[in-house]
């Protein structure tokens, strides 16, 4: 994404300096010139940016608000959200939807998140009606054999435009503390 689309479509903070920029240079021209027409412009502008930026949703805003409800669910260990967003068709490695959601249930039997923070999200991969993120979390876990663990994964996520809304069709590792040579298996247990 370019830092203009960035800026007008996704970051609040970043628009709102820049307009309160542009306001403050546009109110400074008023006090010196007595002229208002650029000032009361400048002021449409900024409110019709912000209403624009609350309007549109981009592609890694839907995939972010997906991924939050998730996080949300699983340090409570519950796979509500995971079963509402994960679509069908859908694959992780090997599994179909049905096999994927048994393992994520069987996993919060067993393991405990304590904290789980996305630290990056990146769109990889874009088309009108389905796209690609790379996400990358930071988590604190206890899982019964090893005890409290920090770990830091990256995942490669698809989504897929549905009736329903944004699902997400595919979940792929992509590393794991830092190797690369992950895959489901090294999840799953098997």
């Amino acid at each position: 994404m370019s830092v203009l689309a960035w800026v007008f479509l996704e970051s609040p903070a970043a628009l709102g300096v820049l307009a309160g920029l542009a306001l403050f240079g546009l109110l400074v021209h008023w006090r010196r010139t007595l002229r208002s027409r650029p000032l009361l412009i400048g002021l449409l502008v900024a409110a019709a940016s912000f209403a624009l930026q609350n309007a549109v949703v981009t592609q890694r805003e839907q995939a972010g608000r997906i991924l939050d409800a998730i996080q949300k669910d699983l340090l409570q260990s519950r796979p509500d959200a995971i079963v509402r967003n994960v679509g069908d068709p859908f694959r992780a490695g090997g599994m179909d939807r049905e096999e994927f959601l048994q393992l994520v249930s069987r996993k919060l039997r067993s393991v405990r998140i304590y904290s789980l923070s996305r630290f990056d999200l990146v769109i990889t991969r874009s088309a009108p009606d389905e796209f690609e993120v790379a996400a990358g979390f930071l988590s604190r876990i206890n899982m019964s054999e090893f005890g409290d663990l920090p770990l830091r994964t990256r995942w490669m996520l698809g989504f897929a435009r549905t009736p329903d809304g944004w699902r997400i069709r595919q979940i792929e590792p992509v590393s794991l503390e830092g190797q690369t040579n992950v895959s489901w298996a090294t999840y799953s247990g098997h």
